[in-house]
């Protein structure tokens, strides 16, 4: 503001939620625990023994930083796993603090699995965003970064299936009503004066059906 003279305006990051809204055709949700980028060294070494186990199927990263060679085979495969997740991971970046060097992120992964219905096991960032983005309630459960049990934590958490069930019907329609690329447009188009498309208007009426 200071260089410009403009204030600047916050803009989440979008998702294509109708390529990862599991609707209408709800697939099988096949993956018990998807970790994909950030992730918890203790939870993930403890879901790789119950893997080895052949107790439940995990899917992680094996490589990161790897510029993927088509971006639009990248996200069909995301939404692909995302949508077909019990549980999703999502840190707050702060919490590794090496990595991090301790700074709050409001990262895509909580946008993606949102809108996939997935429930999100971790933490979320402290930064006033989040609430403006994700004001309802059981957006992440919160869950410690180091737990000694989340096995254990998990089955205490699917005691409740009205809760989950609750959890995974607000994640997707606010998914739909909220975080589509469609609302990050029309904001950066109001904010230059101009008008949405009639396909723009045909997608919005699309997402809330």
């Amino acid at each position: 503001e200071r260089l410009t003279g403009v204030r600047p305006e916050f803009l989440p990051v979008g998702v294509d939620a109708e390529r990862f809204s599991p609707l209408p055709r709800s697939p099988s949700r096949s993956i018990d625990f998807l970790s994909l980028g950030r992730r918890s060294p203790h939870v993930h070494a403890q879901l790789l023994e119950a893997a080895r186990r052949g107790e439940l199927f995990y899917h992680y990263d094996t490589s990161f930083n790897v510029p993927p060679i088509d971006w639009r085979e990248h996200r069909e495969l995301m939404a692909n796993l995302t949508k077909r997740a019990r549980y999703s991971f999502a840190f707050s970046a702060a919490i590794d603090l090496e990595r991090a060097r301790g700074e709050e992120a409001l990262a895509p992964r909580y946008f993606e699995a949102c809108a996939a219905g997935s429930i999100v096991l971790g933490s979320a960032p402290a930064v006033p965003e989040w609430q403006q983005c994700f004001p309802w309630e059981d957006a992440v459960i919160e869950i410690p970064y180091a737990p000694e049990d989340i096995l254990g934590l998990v089955a205490d958490v699917e005691r409740d299936e009205a809760r989950l069930e609750a959890a995974r019907r607000q994640n997707v329609a606010n998914g739909l009503l909220r975080h589509d690329w469609l609302y990050r447009w029309e904001l950066v188009l109001e904010r230059v004066g101009l008008e949405h498309s009639p396909r723009m208007e045909a997608r919005r009426q699309y997402l809330h059906q």
